[in-house]
């Protein structure tokens, strides 16, 4: 097929969005299809073609099988299924949250409503839609729409070439490495993570702190911050470490529940860490070698009776896009 890839980052990798859209549109280019993209450095792989560009982009609609979308809570219209639609093409809609995450940014209940509505608006020039969990798919039920749920993956970098970026000696300080990656919202547990590091520290751990910004809280020698790592340093870092850390502040939960579904999580996991969170819904409650902690101690007690194991499988990318697959090959 001919896939139109409307993804809001794509490449360069810097996590988040960047990650779901690279590997899902590399993973369905490995099993045949063509894809173009809107954003555009080189990847290797795709087309481009300058959303800006208001004649190539509508040629481009027009050439496409399918045109794929994720679409935003932002707020702001995203009017490429209006688009497309009008001009004939079918569409697949990608939704990863309910409007209400809005609430976590800073957002006013004007501001949700209007996204709530434009995203309703947008949604039903989909032919398809894919949801990432079944929190975010009751969302969708919550508007009279449904969707296909296809949880993401992880991709194994650890196997990737490495480029040193933390030295062998510094973790050999520690009885084990833990990570943690994100950005620094509260609601992604950096409210708690010094409170982690300290307490690891007392006892022994290191901790490696991966995030896209600067940390301005006091952490001591244990702890090692790294800002925007390349691939090639992520795989050196992941060599390195042992457990996963995956706080999050459950006080700031929607009545959607937790509804995402953790990227950090599943790239943990597909890279041989031990993940501890305190996040559960209908997908993580499923995953082996991730333990549950109620509170900061819990962690350190556990990490003390478990051990990773390696007898189960590691969902992927390509089995998100073999999942993907399907509902193109069937979209009407």
């Amino acid at each position: 097929m001919n896939i139109l890839f409307c993804y809001p980052s794509f490449f360069p990798i810097t996590g988040g969005g960047t990650v779901h859209g690279y590997y899902l549109a590399k993973n369905l280019y490995e099993q045949g299809h063509k894809i173009t993209v809107i954003n555009k450095q080189d990847d290797g792989f795709t087309n481009y073609i300058n959303k800006k560009d208001i004649l190539k982009f509508i040629k481009a609609v027009r050439c496409s099988d399918v045109v794929y979308v994720r679409i935003s809570t932002s707020g702001v219209a995203n009017f490429i299924p209006f688009i497309a639609n009008l001009l004939g093409a079918k569409v697949i809609g990608e939704v990863n949250a309910p409007s209400e995450e809005l609430y976590l940014l800073g957002k006013s209940k004007r501001k949700v409503l209007l996204s709530r509505f434009l995203l309703k608006f947008q949604l039903k020039f989909c032919s398809e839609l894919i949801s990432v969990s079944e929190e975010v798919n009751n969302y969708l039920l919550s508007l009279d729409l449904s969707s296909h749920v296809i949880y993401n993956g992880g991709e194994r970098i650890k196997e990737l070439p490495s480029e040193a970026v933390i030295s062998k000696s510094w973790t050999l300080k520690y009885k084990k490495i833990m990570l943690w990656s994100g950005n620094v919202y509260s609601w992604q547990g950096s409210n708690i993570l010094k409170d982690i590091t300290d307490r690891a520290n007392q006892l022994g751990y290191g901790v490696i702190i991966v995030t896209n910004e600067n940390y301005n809280s006091n952490f001591s020698s244990n702890v090692k911050i790294i800002v925007n790592p390349t691939r090639e340093q992520l795989s050196n870092i992941y060599q390195l470490c042992d457990i996963g850390l995956a706080p999050y502040d459950l006080s700031t939960l929607t009545k959607w529940g937790f509804y995402n579904s953790p990227l950090k999580i599943y790239e943990y996991l597909a890279n041989d860490l031990l993940v501890f969170t305190n996040a559960k819904n209908a997908q993580i409650d499923k995953l082996a070698n991730v333990i549950f902690f109620d509170d900061i101690e819990s962690i350190f007690i556990k990490i003390e009776e478990s051990q990773y194991c390696n007898d189960f499988p590691i969902r992927t990318w390509k089995d998100v896009s073999i999942e993907t697959n399907c509902v193109l090959k069937n979209i009407k």
